[in-house]
């Protein structure tokens, strides 16, 4: 998906989490609730490069 922010374009990719539901219900202001949690965890840290404001860095993500 195509992004614009302040005048810079940038590809957004949608990660896909798989879920299991864990049989808890609630409700809130009339509408019921069901809780989940994701199925696996993530890989772990890994780093990516990011830009802020001209300024390149590389940041730690992840569990």
């Amino acid at each position: 998906m195509k992004l614009v922010y302040r005048g810079a374009s940038y590809e957004q990719t949608p990660t896909h989490i798989e879920v299991e539901d864990l049989g808890l219900m609630g409700n809130y202001r009339g509408h019921e609730l069901h809780f989940h949690q994701a199925k696996r965890q993530g890989a772990g840290l890994h780093d990516i490069q990011l830009h802020y404001r001209g300024a390149a860095y590389t940041a730690h993500v992840g569990n």
